[in-house]
């Protein structure tokens, strides 16, 4: 992992306040390795990175996506791997999208699933144009694109 990337997000993490961004406090590694195998999808070393240390944050007015306790995972529509189990379901189409934030004005970012694991690289479903694009190399870059658009105030 790029330590200057973590460092660089990290200082701009730490200036939001609590209400936008909360350091991890109940996210056991634990439920990450069981979602894993339960839905047998291996997330992203950066965002697994972020939510092992952050929990989650808002964006855009909405949370990202993050991970429950197995026990409360169904129905708990912000749990990554509850939502990527109810997108297939909903629609065969989803398999190869983790959705992680989803957006009603703007669109739905995504993980690309190959193979069971979801890679690095985040894409973007623009709701005006109706296309799919590359949008960063990973979790932590599309941070660093969408933090300072939403929260300059803060930097």
């Amino acid at each position: 992992m790029d330590t200057q990337l973590i460092k660089q997000i990290t200082e701009m993490l730490n200036k939001l306040p609590n209400s936008i961004c909360r350091i991890n406090n109940s996210i056991d590694e634990g439920w990450i390795a069981a979602g894993e195998s339960e839905f047998n999808l291996k997330l992203p070393e950066y965002y697994r990175w972020f939510i092992k240390n952050y929990d989650s944050i808002t964006l855009w007015g909405e949370l990202i996506k993050t991970v429950f306790p197995p026990e409360y995972r169904d129905g708990a529509d912000q749990d990554i791997f509850y939502t990527y189990n109810w997108n297939i379901n909903y629609n065969k189409d989803n398999h190869d999208k983790l959705f992680f934030l989803e957006v009603n004005d703007i669109g739905f970012f995504y993980f690309k699933v190959i193979n069971n694991k979801a890679n690095e690289e985040v894409y973007c479903f623009d709701l005006s144009t109706g296309n799919h694009d590359l949008y960063a190399e990973n979790f932590l870059d599309f941070l660093k694109i969408e933090i300072p658009k939403i929260y300059s105030n803060y930097l």
